[in-house]
């Protein structure tokens, strides 16, 4: 069984709609943007969705959320 390969993968592979950006992928009638700043609470959102795709198998839509806390923020 040969072992994990390695892919390039990059801007190219992060799916947003063309001309909208942030516009609602999924469907469930919320806009969907990369990054999403709350002054409040100074947390900086961070959602990618990717497409992903490997030899002899169906591409595949990943998606990954991280929330950053910008402590040294000014509050607004």
């Amino acid at each position: 069984m040969p072992g994990p390969a390695r892919a390039a993968a990059g801007p190219s592979n992060i799916v947003q709609e063309r001309c909208r950006w942030g516009a609602d992928l999924d469907g469930d009638g919320f806009a969907d943007p990369l990054f999403l700043w709350d002054p409040g609470t100074r947390r900086l959102s961070i959602r990618v969705t990717a497409l992903a795709a490997a030899q002899n198998r169906p591409p595949q839509v990943l998606r990954s959320r991280a929330t950053v806390f910008l402590r040294n923020a000014v509050p607004q």
